[in-house]
């Protein structure tokens, strides 16, 4: 979508995509559906997962010429493939002994339900797009591009605000390990701040979007630099590898929108520098804590010592692989960052703690995740859903988690039949949120936003629907008291210039 001579002009977008031939489209996805319904083995779930997802970015290509980032299903589509096909075609790049460990038919069952799952929030997803229409605005407002700037600058501010509160409360996050603890014993004002901070994640996003299509202003990437600085003390303070990680999907999401990042050959290139990138923070973060591990931090220290002590731990840690890497080593290997995304172990972990029989555990509980998600635990008991905490005392650990996977999650709720439609409803509530994003409404930039929350979350293919869900409502909510008080400072605007 972009604004030419005073009128605002789709170009590009998902619903063009899939609607410009509905028949075409719903043959195609049923076609590739087919083998969801067949008994396969995990090799062949894996291929056919590969295969979905190929032509899925074949026929978006052939149509737009520019492929895979533009579709946020293809894009899932290849975390999926990293998750779950990868380690199954290719075992042997990965150390991780769990794949000697589980029963066989565990991994079979996983692979299979994987797929199956995201063949479902495929279905729902193109299903929305080739029968959703999205009203155009037949009177354009001047005063919109402006909206959509302000009221990304607000979520810019409110993002910078909650790091800056993240890091003055955890007085300069040190990298520990901590004792395992339930997730909702946490505070709401821990969960208020974490959201907010994630909000400057989506400033990033919302940067890229806009900077391709409203000219931003100098302010705007004074603002960007500001929460990059932030986010980078929390990369050197905690050695949170997940902020580099997010930051690089949220540049990445936006690939096709931007200027100059469209082509599939560009995009393959961005694609080669992630996986660089994501190689040496692993490498780099490593070491970095080793030397904390292995260093004595002095007590009652200020945010500045704190601060000053990491930094020169960051930096003795380039020099050591530095070195490291002249002598012909490496510290971490592909292998074992691979370990990292290969989902698919979570999600059988999950089927041999329970023995390939669902335990349908807060079943009914889960459909009130909606009030759960806004009233406090101490009005309302809250039931403590299962997570990667509790897979973990299940597994007899002390300390950390297991992921629980986002497939793991449904089954472990509504059983393998959860998996399907909820898969389903996840790709519906996606289209819509997609093509609203792409409508000639004003609200499309707060969708943007609630869409790339919502990629987060499915990116996070070790999550659960549990957190995905409350994620989605919450920030919902946020988003759209932002837009309110955006439409109360433009207001003033709107009056002169429609």
């Amino acid at each position: 979508m972009i604004f030419k001579n005073g009128q605002m002009i789709i170009s590009g977008s998902t619903k063009e995509r899939y609607r410009h031939s509905p028949a075409i489209a719903l043959s195609f996805v049923s076609l590739l559906c087919i083998p969801a319904f067949l008994d396969l083995s995990r090799g062949q779930a894996a291929w056919c997962l590969v295969l979905f997802v190929l032509a899925l970015a074949i026929y978006n290509g052939a149509g737009q010429r520019k492929a895979l980032f533009d579709d946020p299903l293809v894009l899932i589509g290849l975390i999926y493939i990293l998750s779950a096909s990868l380690p199954v075609i290719v075992p042997s790049l990965y150390f991780d002994d769990i794949w000697s460990v589980l029963v066989g038919r565990h991994l079979n069952t996983a692979m299979v339900w994987t797929y199956r799952g995201f063949i479902a929030l495929a279905v729902g997803y193109l299903f929305t797009c080739v029968r959703m229409s999205v009203a155009p605005q037949r009177h354009y407002n001047k005063a919109m591009p402006q909206a959509a700037l302000r009221f990304a600058k607000i979520v810019g501010w409110i993002g910078m605000i909650g790091a800056i509160t993240k890091l003055s409360m955890t007085g300069g996050n040190i990298y520990v390990f901590e004792e395992l603890s339930d997730t909702g014993s946490y505070s709401s004002v821990s969960q208020v701040i974490h959201y907010f901070n994630l909000l400057g994640f989506v400033y990033v996003y919302l940067y890229r979007i806009l900077a391709a299509r409203h000219a931003t202003t100098s302010r705007h990437f004074q603002l960007l630099i500001a929460i990059l600085c932030l986010q980078g003390v929390f990369v050197i303070g905690a050695g949170a590898k997940a902020v580099v990680f997010t930051l690089l999907l949220m540049f990445l999401l936006p690939t096709g929108a931007a200027r100059t990042g469209g082509t599939p050959l560009r995009q393959a290139i961005i694609l080669i520098g992630m996986a660089v990138i994501i190689y040496f923070t692993f490498q780099v973060i490593t070491v970095y804590r080793e030397i904390v591990r292995l260093t004595t931090i002095p007590e009652n220290s200020g945010l500045w010592s704190n601060f000053r002590f990491q930094l020169e731990a960051f930096l003795n840690a380039f020099q050591v692989l530095i070195g490291t890497f002249n002598s012909g080593g490496e510290f971490v290997k592909l292998g074992s960052i691979l370990d990292r995304f290969g989902y698919l172990s979570s999600f059988a972990r999950v089927l041999a703690t329970t023995g390939g029989a669902p335990p349908y555990e807060h079943s009914l509980e889960s459909f009130l995740l909606p009030i759960y998600a806004f009233v406090p635990r101490e009005i309302v008991e809250k039931p403590f859903f299962f997570d990667s905490g509790s897979l973990a005392r299940l597994e007899g650990w002390t300390f950390g988690g297991i992921s629980v996977s986002l497939p793991g999650s449904l089954y472990w709720a509504w059983g393998y039949w959860g998996i399907l439609w909820g898969m389903g409803i996840l790709g519906i509530v996606l289209a819509w949120v997609t093509l609203k994003a792409q409508s000639e409404t004003g609200g499309h930039v707060h969708y943007h936003a609630l869409k790339a929350i919502m990629i987060l979350g499915l990116a996070n293919v070790g999550g659960t629907f549990h957190s995905i869900l409350i994620d989605m409502l919450r920030y919902a909510f946020f988003l759209w008291v932002i837009g309110w008080i955006n439409g109360v400072l433009i207001r003033p605007v709107r009056r002169r210039c429609i």
